[in-house]
């Protein structure tokens, strides 16, 4: 095959000589075939998927003007003009990137991930050819151009006389182009210059909107519930037969002799049969997981390659080091290998956080389209369930399931992928540790085995705690949700201290069970940093233990250290994750359970009119009265027709469009117009005859806005009369062909229900001509209806006209008389009666003079959700600190903070530890009182370490659950004293927010949250300390960076972008409320898709809050690059420094106090090397050991700042001067030299 290659070449395709020498490089064949296909081998395999892309039918059609292509074309001749000599590649690889462009511009990205890789390794792949032609470049030019003034050349007049500088001009012009767009954060700049409010949010991708996550979900969780129904009707289908064929003298086992174990274990069964039965497991399970994963299939699978990759390359960092510190011992190796270590360091690192940020971006996405899917199947569910089911689902368990639940799944789908991987990082890491330990690492494996069980028993007690909190949780919800909705009862009869005590009932029960799984986490937290240092210190206990030949050195040491502190990672984070699915686990059984109840039978409404046995006929056209006494099933009649009742026999059959009027009008949060409308086209002829005839006219001189007034949440600012009008109105615009009309006129006057009878109902009224069927009380309307249908005890007891009803002296005779009677008792109070409804009407409206009327137009009742600008106030934290209650707050935040001092106690214990290699070079002279004091230090530190974290978790724990306790007792206090005002201009889904998400944010998001902080903290400040003692310019660049960035740019949109997400949430709650409560009105109307539209919306405005977000954290990710390389000691950093002096080669050394920070042992190996690798250089040292520069060439002595003495060691000692006095007190008598 090399001979093929030479020959395809026409030279050489591979020389290994031209690697062993200082000057490394490759031949011509390899920099003109390996390096040029390697990327465009990348780019041509990816166009199958990018034709895929461009191709598919659903995909957008996006305008490509002529100029757009003519602009493109030239980009590309520019771009490629000097890399591609051959005619065929080059027209192949402007196609393939014309192709590229094209998806990305039709799938509206701001970039192109298939082209990034592309120049990516287009870069990596041109570094040798880059050396080449730069070696051209220098010898080519007439003058002498540094390397740093190349960019500056790039854009000045000057005629460049080689094509190859111009290509290099092209590079740098590219790189400079590609930092300034990605610096052109417009959404940072934007949010730094003003607060960001919900318009300046971008627009969703098809992927990232509610429909189309909703549209892929509902899909995928069909068939998946499908097949659960099927498994669960087996299921039923094999109990049954196992009851039936159990013999009947089996059922007294105790008198048959049957032993007690297995009676005992026949009742468990016997249990799990009752609950079957009883209907607590009656329903589908194990198909909401799959459903999810199945519909982000593609998405798991992308970012678990990409999770992957980036576990591996963690992996490679260690081996770096391990050869750079290898590197460093072996002066037999080229100078070049050492800076190629250096270098692939930090591409590792730079491709390892690349990854990372990818695999992050796609995970938080995928949580946030969970949520978004759970959200809308939760919503259409509510919609579709049938009456029986929603008497078993109150308002209160749907929101929180809507919140809290689907956030559960939110926050597992961002780490779901740490199942496998942290067992395959676990495993790779004890496989590299039994290379640099041998078998002595299986102490630490024995070690990560015990904890299983732990882990086990920890995660079983958390479930239970879990399925506890959230029942109490839901009851506090339901409780919440019927104060919202009886507010103005409640404090009619000045109920607030009881229904108060009541909520704070349940709160006390869900916060003592929070109490409870906050010790389990504390527990959990133990382990959580009591593992890695368990695992390190079973590890090295035996490595030392076994032989006493086995000492650490510097190298076993940094490499084991790296590894450990990638184990931590797992072994901290599994246990953390077991519980977060032992709490997923719940919400899932509480959303199968919901979302697998029963729907509402469309099919019992048909509009197949070939039926044979009728009980009730309506006439098309008819006006059908519907009467009876109270209870008698007339409001049931009306929802069979609907469908709305549970079919047990029998069908409706209905010939046109429905509209319905309930008994207690439904209006929703919107202005009067809208709320006639419903969704209907606009005509203003139609609809100024709907207002005059529904009596609405009258109150538009009345409403500050007119039609443009906007009703409040329940109608809360209309009277029930206008409510009835308004419900009425709705019903009448939409020119139905069929009118369910429940008793819409006992709300109102006798003079505006006879006027709503005389224009709407009646015979020559609007809707003379549409069939209608009227429930009411009021017989003075009686004779004018064409029929007449009377119900007794839910049956229809007579069918017939006014006349023939009232001459057969039946139900209907008995019925006129009863409430006959009544009207004449009533009669002499009439009038008064009267008048009082029609004032009663407008209670709740403030007249409207003709002055104002102008001024009032178009005022809104309910003003959108106030959104706080700036930075949160320092009392606020304050508030919660103190509501926490003082002596929690600080006594955990010592503990921490000491804790942390164990921690880097630990890492500086250790770095001594690795000394001892040099104190004791053969290993048989080290003393065993060491090494039992190495161990059992460092083992006390790592103790330490986990039982102060647990201590402080305690404490933050306690203080955890008193101040949600206060902020909830207040929040609650205030809102049942707030005036009817508030409610009134308040949606309720507002006030559920606070106590549902918030609520939620405040029990268990902010104390983790405080936790990471401080931890984080602590250990950000003693890592920034260590990078800065070692590289002094990292302080002037990187942290003045950091903070102008972070605190400036970052905080200021991030915190806005957080509080958007929170305040978008709101409407989400509110119109799930107003949904539930007019479900049937929705229903009967067939607006469900509207709605459903509507609520997708609404996510959506909060899914776009969410992903700006998502954005913003990854890109302040980016702007911060890990050291993984963590150095604990001064004298480790110095010894790192001396390496770093050796790959650079110089001639002129300076060590300015380089062995201060070492051992003596130490001191020496160092010398000795200088004096061995920097033979040929010019070494200027400063230093205060006098025997580690008697050996040097001259010795200066400084005082005061001036040259006291300058020459030779031994003249300078002969003198007895100055340098005899130090020597002297240094204990040197005579020139000492040190032997080479």
């Amino acid at each position: 095959m090399a001979a093929g290659l030479d020959r395809f070449c026409g030279s050489t395709f591979w020389n290994a000589s031209l690697l062993n020498r200082t000057d490394p490089d490759l031949t011509v064949c390899v920099e003109r075939t390996v390096l040029v296909w390697v990327p465009l081998g990348f780019l041509w395999i990816s166009v199958p998927w990018q034709l895929n892309i461009l191709f598919k039918k659903n995909s957008p059609k996006t305008h490509i003007s002529k100029l757009y292509i003519s602009k493109q074309v030239d980009i590309k001749l520019t771009q490629y003009s000097f890399k591609l000599t051959g005619k065929f590649q080059y027209s192949i690889t402007l196609l393939v990137m014309l192709v590229h462009e094209a998806v990305r511009r039709r799938e509206k990205a701001v970039d192109s991930g298939s082209l990034f890789l592309f120049w990516l390794l287009q870069i990596i792949c041109e570094i040798f050819p880059f050396q080449t032609l730069l070696r051209d470049a220098l010898n080519s030019y007439s003058s002498d151009v540094p390397i740093i003034h190349v960019p500056d050349q790039c854009y000045s007049n000057h005629e460049f006389t080689s094509a190859v500088l111009f290509k290099l001009c092209i590079y740098f012009s590219s790189a400079i182009l590609l930092i300034a767009l990605s610096l052109s954060g417009r959404m940072i700049f934007t949010g730094y210059r003003r607060p960001l409010v919900q318009e300046d949010m971008w627009e969703l991708s098809e992927k990232d909107s509610t429909n189309f996550i909703s549209r892929e979900f509902e899909e995928m969780m069909k068939q998946e519930l499908r097949k659960a129904h099927s498994r669960l009707q087996k299921k039923k289908m094999k109990m049954k037969m196992k009851k039936i064929s159990r013999p009947e003298h089996q059922q007294n086992g105790l008198n048959k002799g049957i032993s007690q174990d297995v009676l005992v274990l026949s009742e468990k069964k016997s249990k799990r049969e009752n609950n079957l039965d009883s209907g607590e497991e009656d329903y589908p399970h194990s198909w909401l997981i799959l459903s999810i994963a199945k519909t982000f299939k593609w998405v798991l699978l992308e970012s678990a390659v990409l999770k992957l990759v980036q576990d591996l390359l963690s992996f490679v960092s260690p081996q770096l080091l391990k050869l750079l510190i290898g590197f460093t011992q072996d002066k037999s190796v080229f100078t070049w290998r050492g800076y190629l270590y250096a270098s692939l360091l930090l591409i590792v690192a730079i491709v390892q956080s690349v990854f990372l940020q990818q695999f992050t971006q796609r995970c938080f996405k995928l949580g946030m389209r969970v949520r978004a899917a759970i959200s809308a199947a939760v919503y259409k569910k509510a919609l579709t369930l049938s009456n029986d089911a929603r008497k078993e689902s109150t308002i209160g368990q749907m929101v929180t399931l809507m919140s809290a639940d689907a956030q559960r799944f939110n926050e597992v789908t961002n780490f779901i992928h740490l199942l496998w991987s942290c067992p395959v990082q676990i495993v790779l890491s004890v496989g590299f540790l039994w290379i640099e330990l041998g078998p002595s690492v299986l102490a630490g494996l024995l070690v990560m085995i015990l904890m299983v069980p732990i882990n086990g028993l920890l995660a079983i007690k958390s479930k239970s705690y879990q399925a506890k909190c959230m029942m109490y949780k839901d009851k506090r919800m339901k409780m919440l949700n019927e104060i919202l909705s009886g507010i103005k009862i409640l404090k009619l009869y000045a109920w607030e201290p009881s229904f108060e005590a009541q909520v704070q009932g349940f709160r006390k029960q869900e916060l003592e069970v929070m109490r409870k799984s906050a010790f389990l986490s504390s527990v959990s937290t133990f382990i959580f940093f009591c593992a890695p240092a368990f695992v390190s210190l079973a590890s090295f206990a035996v490595f030392v233990s076994v032989s006493t030949d086995n000492i650490l050195d510097a190298e076993k040491a940094f490499t084991s250290i790296s590894l450990f502190n990638i184990l931590r990672t797992p072994l901290g984070m599994l246990p953390l994750l077991i519980s977060a699915m032992v709490q997923m686990s719940v919400s899932n059984r509480r959303l199968e359970k919901f979302l697998s109840r029963e729907d509402l039978n469309t099919g019992a409404v048909q509009r197949d009119l070939s039926y044979s046995a009728v009980s009730l006929q309506v006439s098309p056209g008819a006006l059908v009265a519907v009467v009876g006494a109270v209870g008698s099933g007339k409001s049931s009649l009306v929802s069979a027709l609907l469908g709305e009742m549970h079919s047990l026999s029998g069908s409706v059959n209905i010939k046109g469009d429905v509209a319905y009027v309930p008994q207690q009008a439904w209006v929703q949060n919107a202005t009067l117009r809208d709320n006639v409308l419903f969704g209907s086209d606009p005509d203003e002829r139609r609809f100024c005859r709907v207002l005059e005839a529904c009596a609405l006219e009258p109150d538009l001189d009345l409403l500050p806005a007119g039609v443009q007034t906007e009703i409040g949440e329940k109608g809360i600012n209309l009277s029930g009369g206008q409510k009835q009008r308004v419900s009425l109105a709705r019903a009448v615009y939409s020119s139905a062909d069929i009118y369910l009309l429940d008793d819409p006129l006992s709300a109102v006057d006798a003079h505006v229900g006879k006027h709503l009878f005389e224009k709407v109902i009646g015979p020559r009224g609007l809707l003379k001509d549409k069939t209608r069927i009227l429930v009411t009380h009021g017989i003075s309307f009686l004779p004018y209806v064409d029929e007449i249908v009377v119900l007794v005890e839910g049956v229809v007891s007579e069918v017939g006209s006014y006349s023939s009803l009232r001459a057969s002296k039946g139900a209907f005779s008995e019925f006129l008389d009863t409430y006959a009677k009544e009207e004449d008792s009533q009669d002499q109070n009439q009038s008064v009666l009267i008048l009082c409804s029609s004032d009663s009407q407008n209670r709740n409206v403030p007249q409207r003079s003709e002055g104002d009327a102008d001024e009032r137009k178009g005022r809104r009742l309910i003003e959108s959700e106030t959104v706080q600008t700036g930075r949160v106030k320092f009392s606020v934290y304050l508030q919660y600190l103190s509501s926490m209650g003082w002596g929690y707050a600080s006594m955990f935040a010592v503990v921490y903070f000491i804790q942390s001092l164990a921690f880097i106690g630990q890492n500086l214990w250790l770095s001594d530890w690795t000394n001892d290699a040099l104190r004791y070079p053969n290993g048989s002279s080290y003393p065993a009182h060491i090494r039992d004091m190495r161990v059992g230090a460092y083992g006390g530190l790592g103790v330490a370490q986990g039982f102060l974290v647990c201590v402080g978790t305690l404490l933050l724990a306690d203080g955890a659950i008193h101040a949600p306790r206060t902020l909830h007792s207040r929040l609650l206090s205030n809102i049942l004293r707030a005036p009817m005002l508030f409610f009134d201009t308040t949606p309720s889904g507002r006030v559920v927010n606070r106590f549902a998400k918030d609520m939620f944010t405040v029990d268990e998001l902010i104390p983790t949250a405080l936790r990471s902080v401080i931890l984080k903290l602590l250990e950000l400040l003693a890592t920034l300390v260590l990078i800065c003692l070692a590289v002094p310019l990292f302080t002037a660049v990187v942290v003045p960076l950091i903070i102008i960035y972070h605190f400036r740019f970052y905080l200021t949109t991030s915190r806005q972008l957080r509080r958007l997400d929170s305040v978008s949430r709101s409407p989400i709650y509110s119109l799930f409320g107003e949904t539930v409560s007019g479900l049937s009105v929705i229903r009967a109307y067939g607006h469900q898709e509207r709605f459903l539209q509507q609520n997708r919306t609404t996510i959506d405005n909060n899914l776009k809050c969410v992903c700006q977000l998502i954005a913003l954290v990854l890109v302040g990710c980016a702007m911060i690059l890990h050291k993984d390389l963590y150095v604990s000691g001064v004298g480790q950093r110095q010894l790192l420094c001396l390496a770093r002096a050796l790959l650079r080669k110089s001639k002129i050394l300076i060590l300015d106090e380089a062995t201060a920070a070492v051992d003596l042992e130490t001191d020496d190996l160092i010398q000795t090397t200088i004096r061995r690798e920097f033979s040929h250089c010019t070494v200027l040292t400063i230093a205060h050991r006098i025997n580690t520069i008697l050996d040097s060439s001259r010795v200066m002595v400084l005082d005061a700042g001036r040259i006291v003495e300058f020459g030779p060691p031994d003249v300078l000692l002969q003198k007895r001067g100055h340098f005899y006095a130090l020597a002297k007190d240094a204990g040197i008598c005579k020139t000492e030299t040190t032997a080479l």
